[in-house]
């Protein structure tokens, strides 16, 4: 096969794109839903309170008492790790809705439910919604689709992530 045929073209939005750069971290940051996160923050921060994290803090989105939260991160870098075994996930950076997954196992009480923490690698500040809070409030505005956007989004970038980490181990 020529050289052609096996390249593959992208779309970086961003003028500053660093070609040596992981692409799939700047198509990720490029192709994020915004306006779907700009408009659940804005129905959720009159019924959130502050929080913040320093680096390497932790916030687990479900307690022991299996209260959930969701957390608006509004400055800072994180990633979110299995609470098993503390394996990462994902980086993520604001703004960011965090403790979906989480959020939707505790509501239908999913039996083997997941769980997770967001770890601070930055100073981190944002505001909580306890989980029935968030629900009603989807509710009342009409914003399930805007949440569904932010988890396609997850489950749409996965695959690239894992190609760039399997490709950087491979090559290590």
């Amino acid at each position: 096969m020529s050289q052609a045929k096996n390249e593959i073209k992208m779309f970086i939005i961003d003028e500053d794109f660093d070609r040596g750069a992981l692409r799939s971290f700047a198509f990720g940051r490029n192709t994020r839903p915004l306006l779907a996160i700009q408009r659940i923050m804005q129905a959720l921060l009159p019924v959130s309170t502050p929080f913040e994290l320093q680096p390497d803090e932790r916030f687990e989105f479900c307690d022991t008492e299996n209260n959930a939260n969701i957390l608006l991160l509004l400055e800072g870098t994180g990633v979110v790790c299995h609470s098993e075994n503390n394996m990462a996930i994902t980086t993520l950076f604001s703004p960011s809705v965090l403790g979906l997954i989480d959020g939707y196992s505790t509501f239908y009480d999913v039996e083997a439910r997941p769980k997770h923490f967001f770890s601070a690698e930055t100073s981190c500040s944002g505001q909580l919604v306890p989980l029935a809070k968030f629900v009603e409030i989807m509710d009342e505005q009409n914003l399930w689709h805007d949440i569904a956007r932010i988890l396609a989004i997850g489950y749409w970038l996965w695959p690239s992530a894992r190609r760039s980490l399997l490709a950087w181990n491979h090559s290590s």
